[in-house]
């Protein structure tokens, strides 16, 4: 078996990260020493997707690097009861032209979990606020393949978390992808690193 890299050497390659946090919620680091971070490691782009609170700022932004806006939503649901849990990022995507998209620094309560119709409900407004929904590292949300089968509207799957697979072997997600694409759906994949701190 050798290493191999399937892109178009001819078209523009971007090196970027979407799934980041800070201290506005769990990270260790501020937004600058984040950002920097990032951009010292050449890197184009990235979001920070702080448990709901959405960043919506394009102050950071120059001619090599841009901030996307976005946040990381929950549901109001134990594990040890349920079963699992769900995370679900929102990037915006300005081309859905919201009425009322999610302001800077904007707070989204967690809604309390009671079927799968709540994370349908959930997605519906992510979507509203025109926001491109990911269902966030699934394998360590123990969720169930067939649910992500059901559900409508997301964009794409996060098929590889950094942090969920170093502290926790369970960073894959690719089944998932694998399960809801052989059944016709069609849904993009993604890979991020969900940095909390340094030891990430």
């Amino acid at each position: 078996m050798r290493d191999a890299v399937l892109l178009d050497a001819v078209c523009q390659k971007y090196k970027g990260n979407i799934h980041a946090h800070s201290f506005r919620s769990d990270g260790e680091y501020t937004v600058e020493q984040m950002i920097e971070a990032y951009r010292s490691k050449g890197y184009d782009f990235m979001c920070l997707s702080d448990h709901e609170i959405y960043f919506h700022s394009d102050a950071y932004d120059t001619e090599t690097f841009i901030m996307l806006d976005g946040y990381e939503m929950a549901c109001e649901m134990e594990r040890n009861t349920t079963g699992q849990q769900y995370h679900l990022h929102g990037l915006l995507d300005r081309s859905l032209l919201a009425e009322k998209p999610f302001q800077h620094d904007e707070e989204h309560a967690k809604p309390d979990y009671e079927s799968l119709d709540t994370i349908q409900q959930l997605i519906d407004e992510m979507r509203s606020k025109g926001n491109l929904v990911i269902m966030n590292h699934p394998e360590w949300s123990k969720n169930r393949e067939e649910d992500l089968h059901k559900l409508e509207g997301y964009a794409a799957i996060e098929i590889y978390n950094h942090q969920s697979e170093i502290q926790e072997a369970v960073g894959y997600g690719v089944s998932y992808w694998d399960y809801v694409l052989k059944r016709g759906k069609q849904v993009n994949a993604i890979a991020a690193d969900d940095a909390h701190g340094g030891a990430d």
